[in-house]
């Protein structure tokens, strides 16, 4: 059996992605999003999804800003999207 270690960037999108809890200190549910909302409850899978859809319709740093938003509790996670942006785009889209 062959293991595959995760990189941080699978690390984070997976995150993201299945994640279904939702903020629960205000100054999270207060961020706002490239809708020009705030967050509310939604949760970083809902965020995926809309970085998903922007990412088809080619806008670009809107895609990479909803996933910052899911994330921006975590500069860490942050800076692995902002550093891998191409591939993060990339995955989205495909």
């Amino acid at each position: 059996m062959v293991m595959t270690l995760q990189t941080p960037l699978d690390s984070v999108m997976l995150w993201i992605e299945t994640n279904t809890g939702s903020p629960t200190k205000p100054e999270f549910m207060l961020t706002m999003c490239p809708d020009k909302l705030p967050r509310g409850l939604r949760t970083p899978a809902d965020l995926f999804q809309n970085a998903r859809k922007a990412a088809r319709e080619g806008k670009n740093q809107d895609a990479l800003d909803w996933l910052l938003v899911a994330v921006s509790h975590d500069e860490g996670a942050q800076n692995v999207l902002r550093e891998n942006s191409g591939e993060v785009l990339r995955r989205l889209v495909g």
